[in-house]
């Protein structure tokens, strides 16, 4: 392996550094899970109105991609409301393993910031802000990670690419991986784990006879015990069984791979506890990308790119994560949030009735969070039918997309005030933690 490659590698192993109980120490062993459904989700069609004016007036604005009724689950908290929300069908599985313990925040978004670029409006709320007023890539992730003194081991990132979500200033950073379990020796250039595991010998041997303070042989042994404490912790992560559960098993997509490495690093806490986890909280931020439905968005044709399949991929999933939890006693200590970086427009695209329809680029959206012990309902601000048919043809958020996350942090007893600076900002609580 070449030298820039391998120490590429070292950056993204966990060390060992322990939770630091500073005054600013996080004194929880709560988990929060960060889902980035990357492209913009299609709230309206994912979590539909169910009658009442709304669903009227969205029909008519949608004749093709309109939900039926029929294909509407509803939630147990629409009392009171003339436009009832609930779960479009494919996300059926979902539905039941919630149980009921689910918010809906309808109408958020990046407030006065009229952008619909995803670069922009993913590095927006990356860095949790509104709008690009400084150079410094800090994201609001990084900067809990930095302000609480993490360990590596307290923060995986699966699958996402932004690196303003992981940009700490700490010398140690999160762990950032594609799929935790091909992190072994025969993934690191050799043939065989048997060949690896002589190179490395033969290397840990070569590094030892080096002069101690030679700044060279301090990174590579700094790394070599890096990677050793890694590949151990991952081989004992293998022998943890989830998954397979009566809500079925997870997929194999990068979503559904990094739901199962979830479900592992946080049953782990009670179980094998290889990364010293017990007592301590956890941050885990992954993603699922393919929401950008331009066109084709039901063509049972497209099947990788078709909402509906999506939908599904992500309901089940999320389910069986759910029953992983609640079988580990770790879901009353578990808060998941879906985000995305905007919504999609109110009228469809394309000819009414083609398989080719689709949405384009909105602005607010509509979203929810789960976990065991949260206060169920719906949150935020349902828009109006005279706000969708207008010309600016987009949900108007009223919800700080900031308040939205900004749960997850009282969650884990992060005070926002200190991730999220951006000059005027104030957060809002929701009151679902």
């Amino acid at each position: 392996m070449k030298r820039r490659a391998f120490l590429s590698y070292l950056s993204l192993l966990p060390s060992v550094k322990l939770l630091n109980l500073s005054p600013k120490a996080i004194a929880t062993d709560r988990n929060l899970i960060l889902v980035n459904l990357s492209g913009g989700l299609d709230s309206l069609y994912a979590f539909p109105y169910l009658g009442g004016d709304l669903s009227s007036t969205i029909g008519a604005l949608r004749p093709t991609l309109r939900v039926n009724e029929t294909d509407i689950l509803p939630l147990g908290f629409n009392q009171g409301f003339s436009d009832p929300i609930g779960f479009h069908t494919n996300l059926t599985k979902l539905h039941q393993s919630a149980a009921g313990q689910v918010a809906v925040v309808e109408g958020y978004g990046i407030l006065n910031n009229e952008s619909r670029s995803h670069e922009l409006c993913q590095n927006l709320m990356s860095l949790g802000q509104t709008s690009l007023s400084t150079s410094d890539m800090h994201g609001y992730m990084a900067r809990i990670y930095d302000t609480y003194q993490l360990s590596s081991s307290q923060f995986f990132s699966f699958w996402i690419e932004n690196r303003i979500n992981y940009n700490v200033k700490s010398t140690t950073p999160p762990t950032v991986v594609e799929n935790i379990d091909k992190l072994t020796y025969s993934r690191l250039g050799f043939e065989t784990d048997s060949d690896a595991e002589l190179a490395h010998a033969v290397s840990s041997n070569l590094i030892a006879q080096q002069v101690p303070t030679d700044g060279l042989h301090d990174n590579y042994n700094s790394g070599i015990l890096r990677g050793d404490a890694l590949i151990n912790q991952v081989k004992l992560l293998g022998n943890i069984a989830v998954g397979n559960n009566k809500f079925g098993n997870y997929d194999s997509s990068q979503f559904g791979q990094s739901m199962q490495a979830t479900a592992k690093l946080i049953k782990s806490k009670t179980d094998s506890d290889p990364f010293a986890l017990s007592g301590k909280p956890m941050i885990i931020l992954t993603g699922m990308n393919g929401f950008d439905t331009h066109s084709n968005q039901l063509n049972p044709y497209e099947f990788s790119g078709n909402l509906p399949n999506k939908l599904k991929s992500l309901g089940d999933n999320l389910a069986v994560l759910i029953e992983d939890l609640k079988a580990s006693g770790q879901y009353n200590k578990t808060l998941i949030i879906l985000y995305s970086e905007f919504g999609r427009t109110t009228y469809e695209n394309g000819a009414t009735g083609s398989l080719a329809v689709g949405s384009d680029h909105g602005h607010g959206s509509s979203t929810i969070l789960l976990g065991g012990n949260i206060n169920a309902g719906r949150y935020g601000f349902s828009p109006t039918s005279s706000e969708l048919t207008s010309t600016y043809n987009a949900i108007i958020p009223r919800v700080d997309y900031r308040d939205v996350l900004s749960e997850g942090l009282h969650f884990l007893g992060v005070d926002p005030a200190l991730i999220f600076t951006e000059a005027g900002y104030i957060n809002q609580r929701l009151g679902i933690v």
